[in-house]
């Protein structure tokens, strides 16, 4: 998990959290893992290392600010280099509160730091404090041995004041960065694909927020705070007719030259309660936000960076071995092409076969094969978003072809074959043959 249950949330002699990396498990599928008794309390090898204000792995070392806890250093010991921007005007993954009075942001100050998880595995650093308008801040920086990432999650308990604007800061150390971000089916560099004088203060990005410049990529991910801030920490836009109190700066332009985005500062704006319609003036709550990093040459692929965040594999536990007709391992459905993704598998709206629906997100058209080892495909048809069908396609006993245009969505039905028999007997079941 992103963030520790025990260390974030509550403390438990009931609570145990066993970690391992469960690799190449099958996709839209199952892999199944043994949990056996040892005589003796084994031994691993890790390369996870920490001490009082510092965390390294074989990939990243991390250095934290030992008086706010912010981070100061996030060094790349693969590619040699630092991505936390030392002159930045705010720290690294620190929490911000910006008056939208007076326009003055105030950063989260003393805070403690301690060891969180400590294993072969992951191992982490808390920090404990408090913030502008949060009595209780806990945040914790977390690497993993097999896995060039590093997580960060921060709860935050927020208090009735008005009219404050949260935020958490992520400086890169880039030059001449360019952004782009995952959206609704689509890939949005800032600016460059914006109508002129559409806003460019804020954005709302979905698995990942990329920034790069000609020597390294970093790419960033977001479950609960989707709206981003890019480039520096803007005046920020409500409309005329929703905001209590103009800001500071609420007239200036929205920029038009994307160049203007050129350091690879990133914010993430949690809490906004400046209106006066819809939205109460004040928020109260526990607020817990989670994060994931991972850092790359120019040119780099973001394709699969927070889709492991935002869809989490599930655990199920079962007590010894179990009849049945199931493989250790397998796939429902996989989908040959990284660049093509299944937004969609359901039952037909009229009940006839399965409904498969696709969409290409790097710009290349894509020929795709989609695997459904469990359902014996008798006919196959391209559809309109409406499920109409629209003529044949490729298929075989378990596997279908499609081509997917640039940026395009593709709808496919897949109805069964009766007389075969699947592999998966509880799919068979459910597709009523």
């Amino acid at each position: 998990s992103p963030a520790s249950v025990a260390v974030l949330n509550y403390s438990s002699g009931h609570l145990l959290e066993l970690a391992f990396v469960a690799r190449d498990v099958p996709a839209l599928g199952y892999k199944t893992y043994r949990l056996a008794p040892v005589a003796e309390w084994p031994r691993f090898e890790s390369s996870l290392r920490a001490s009082g204000h510092a965390l390294e792995s074989r990939f990243y070392r991390v250095e934290l600010d030992p008086a706010t806890g912010a981070v100061t250093s996030l060094y790349d010991k693969v590619l040699g280099r630092e991505w936390a921007d030392a002159a930045a005007e705010h720290g690294f993954h620190q929490v911000l509160m910006r008056s939208p009075v007076t326009g003055e942001v105030a950063a989260a100050g003393d805070s403690e730091i301690a060891m969180g998880e400590a294993g072969p595995v992951l191992a982490s650093l808390v920090v404990r404090g408090a913030a502008p308008g949060c009595p209780q801040r806990a945040q914790e920086i977390t690497l993993y041995d097999g896995l060039k990432r590093v997580d960060f999650a921060t709860r935050l308990l927020k208090d009735a004041t008005p009219y404050q604007e949260l935020y958490l800061a992520f400086p890169f150390a880039l030059e001449g960065a360019r952004f782009r971000y995952r959206a609704a089916n689509s890939v949005i560099e800032p600016i460059r694909d914006q109508l002129p004088g559409s806003n460019t203060d804020a954005y709302a990005a979905q698995q990942w927020v990329q920034a790069a410049d000609a020597r390294g990529s970093v790419t960033w991910s977001s479950l609960e705070a989707p709206v981003v801030v890019l480039g520096q920490l803007w005046p920020g836009y409500v409309s005329q007719a929703h905001h209590g109190i103009t800001p500071p700066g609420y007239e200036h332009p929205f920029l038009r030259d994307p160049a203007g985005l050129g350091r690879g500062h990133l914010y993430s704006y949690l809490t906004c309660n400046n209106f006066r319609t819809n939205f109460s003036p004040s928020q109260v709550a526990d607020l817990l936000f989670r994060y994931t990093l991972t850092t790359d040459e120019a040119g780099a692929s973001p394709a699969g960076v927070g889709d492991d965040l935002a869809a989490p594999l599930v655990p199920v536990t079962l007590t010894g071995p179990q009849p049945g007709p199931l493989e250790p391992q397998a796939s429902f459905c996989r989908v040959d092409a990284p660049n093509v993704h299944l937004l969609t598998l359901k039952a037909a709206e009229d009940g006839d076969g399965l409904i498969l629906r696709l969409a290409e997100v790097e710009g290349r058209e894509t020929e795709v094969t989609v695997h459904l080892p469990g359902w014996p495909i008798g006919q196959a048809v391209r559809c309109n978003l409406v499920e109409e069908d629209e003529g044949t396609l490729w298929h075989d006993d378990h596997a279908v072809r499609v081509k997917v245009g640039a940026h395009g969505l593709a709808t496919v039905r897949c109805r069964a074959a009766r007389c075969r028999a699947a592999r998966f007997p509880p799919v068979a079941l459910w597709a009523g043959y």
